[in-house]
């Protein structure tokens, strides 16, 4: 375990583009590389910025896994995603 730095999506007043692509796309590694991944709790605290300025890309992690299963489908995952999205402002 080792602590990381970095800051809740709760944090923005408004989500900045290149953050919220990067917290989609973790949300859909998640879900392609564990099989029928569900993070069950789609809040914009539950995602992490590491870097959000202007010299680097922004990288985003998933936090909070209490409520995750790997029982989901295809569908709900998408379902997920869009939830995401519609948090997001995309």
């Amino acid at each position: 375990t080792r602590r990381i730095e970095g800051h809740t999506l709760a944090s923005y007043q408004t989500v900045p583009k290149p953050v919220a692509a990067a917290a989609l796309a973790a949300l859909k590694s998640l879900a392609e590389a564990i099989p029928g991944f569900l993070h069950g709790d789609i809040r914009l605290q539950n995602v992490l910025c590491l870097a959000d300025s202007s010299d680097a890309a922004p990288t985003c992690m998933w936090i909070d896994f209490g409520n995750a299963s790997r029982s989901g489908t295809k569908q709900q995952q998408l379902a997920e995603q869009t939830a995401l999205k519609r948090l997001l402002g995309t």
